[in-house]
């Protein structure tokens, strides 16, 4: 069972090299209003994972400089446990402290996500 996890994990991550993810041109001003946006945010994933794959495309595409965390590290399990209460992943991390909000499923953080950039990049680019 390990060498099949272990050829999916590599065709996974194979996959995601060989299919260059398409990023939406950005001015200078949008991406500097994305960095201010996703400055406090922080994405706990497997690299492997496949629904983390699809948030972390998504983050590509959109300019996204967000700080991943792999939570199979201390102390990054810990943090994850303690804040969002739930050892799974992805988990999108909004905010610091007491008022940080914790976000699971990959479908509601892509949903978030383009809801929080959508004003910043324009409708057009989220309609196909």
């Amino acid at each position: 069972m390990t060498i099949i996890r272990a050829i999916l994990r590599f065709l996974l991550l194979l996959g995601d090299k060989l299919s260059p993810v398409k990023k939406i041109p950005l001015t200078e001003e949008q991406q500097q209003k994305i960095d201010q946006l996703s400055q406090n945010m922080v994405l706990y994933h497997y690299p492997a994972c496949p629904f983390c794959l699809k948030v972390t495309r998504k983050m590509r595409a959109l300019g996204m400089n967000v700080e991943k965390r792999d939570p199979r590290i201390e102390p990054y399990k810990t943090e994850l446990l303690q804040g969002g209460g739930e050892l799974q992943v992805p988990c999108l991390k909004i905010g610091d402290g007491d008022k940080a909000m914790w976000m699971y499923e990959s479908a509601e953080i892509i949903f978030f996500l383009e809801g929080e950039f959508e004003e910043v990049i324009g409708e057009a680019v989220f309609d196909s």
